[in-house]
C-alpha cells in the first residue's frame, strides 16, 4: 500500500521538513537583527532532527549564538532589570495563585465571614485582593517592557561587537531559505503554507506577504515558469 505523504531523503515527510525550516529562517533573521532567541527553544524543536542537515546548519552557527547571548553579561544597569523582572514575575504568580485560592475559601466560608466581619466585607476583601493581583500584573508587564527596552539599547550600543557572528548567522539564514525553496518547489507544495517573518528582506528568493507587528511575514518565491514554446 503505497503513502500519501510525499517524503523527502532523511525519511520525514516533507511538508515537516518544510515547517522546520521556516520556524528556524524566522530565529536566524531575529538573531541577525539581535532579537535574541532562547537556545533551548531551538534544540526542542530540532530534538528529532539530529544528524540531519537541518541540524547541521543550527550547529554551524551555535558558538556565535552563545556570543551573541553571552554579551550582555556583566552589564550593571541590565543586571538591575533583569532582577526587577524577575520579582515582577515571581510577585505575579504568586499573587495571582493567592487570589485564586482566597477566593475559593471565601466562597466557601463566605457565611462564616459575613458574620464575623459583616456584610461590608463580602465587596471590601474581594476587591483588595483583585486589586493587588492586578497591579502585580501591571508590574510586571511594566518590568518586562522597560528589560526588553534596556536589551534593544544595549545590544544596538553594541552591535559592532559581534558583527561576524550575525554577518555568520545571515548566511545559515540564506541557505535554511535556499533549502526552503528547493524542499517546496521539488514536492510542489503551496509556498503560503510554510510563511515566516523577518525584520528585513535583505536576503534572496522571498516575497513580503504581509506584515506582523515589526517584522514582514514572507515565503520563497514562486517557481519560475518556462518561458519556452509548448
Amino acid at each position: 500500500m503505497k503513502s500519501s505523504g510525499k517524503t523527502n531523503s532523511t525519511g520525514r515527510h516533507g511538508g515537516d521538513r518544510a515547517s522546520i525550516l521556516a520556524r528556524l529562517i524566522t530565529w536566524f533573521d531575529s538573531y541577525v537583527e539581535l532579537y535574541t532567541v532562547d537556545p533551548v527553544r531551538i534544540e526542542r524543536a530540532l530534538k528529532n532532527w539530529d544528524g540531519t542537515d537541518v541540524d547541521q546548519v543550527w550547529k554551524s552557527v551555535r558558538k556565535d549564538v552563545d556570543k551573541i547571548n553571552e554579551l550582555p553579561e556583566g552589564s550593571e544597569e541590565l543586571e538591575k532589570h533583569i532582577r526587577r523582572s524577575t520579582l515582577a514575575r515571581n510577585l505575579s504568580f504568586l499573587l495571582t495563585f493567592a487570589t485564586f485560592a482566597f477566593l475559593l475559601v471565601f466562597l466557601y466560608f463566605t457565611n462564616e465571614i459575613k458574620a464575623h466581619f459583616g456584610s461590608i466585607i463580602l465587596l471590601v476583601a474581594p476587591g483588595v485582593v483583585i486589586a493587588l493581583m492586578y497591579g502585580a500584573l501591571m508590574f510586571n508587564t511594566f518590568a518586562t517592557r522597560r528589560l526588553n527596552s534596556a536589551m534593544r539599547d544595549f545590544y544596538t550600543e553594541h552591535a559592532g561587537e559581534v558583527r561576524k557572528q550575525t554577518a555568520h548567522i545571515k548566511e545559515a539564514t540564506q541557505l535554511l531559505i535556499d533549502k526552503l525553496q528547493r524542499e517546496v518547489y521539488s514536492q510542489d507544495f503551496d509556498p503560503g503554507k510554510y510563511k515566516f517573518e523577518l525584520y528585513n528582506t535583505n536576503y534572496k528568493g522571498i516575497r513580503e506577504v504581509g506584515r506582523h507587528r515589526q517584522r514582514i511575514v514572507s515565503t520563497v518565491k514562486p517557481k519560475a515558469k518556462s518561458s519556452g514554446a509548448d
